[in-house]
């Protein structure tokens, strides 16, 4: 499946992919970039996915606002942050 990105995404490919036997009723976990159209485009076809923010992106997102100096220091604990609740369990 590929969005097409403008004013209004238009999901391709997924009838192609139903043809091929691709349930989109069932629940299913899809990890994108945070861009919009891809998050309209997946509700679009699937009944129930379970939309996951990709963390790479997110990291170099919030980095890219930041100040080179703070930057840094934001980066290191965000990739700290799964071990610090995995570790807390």
């Amino acid at each position: 499946m590929w969005i097409v990105e403008g004013h209004s995404p238009r999901v391709q490919g997924a009838p192609y992919l139903r043809g091929r036997g691709l349930d989109t009723t069932r629940p299913i976990l899809v990890g994108i970039d945070g861009g919009k159209a891809l998050h309209a485009g997946i509700t679009a076809v699937f009944d129930h996915p379970a939309i996951q923010r990709c963390q790479m992106h997110k990291l170099r997102n919030v980095a890219d606002k930041l100040p080179d100096d703070l930057a840094t220091a934001v980066t290191k604990k965000m990739r700290a942050l799964p071990r610090a609740v995995r570790d807390h369990r």
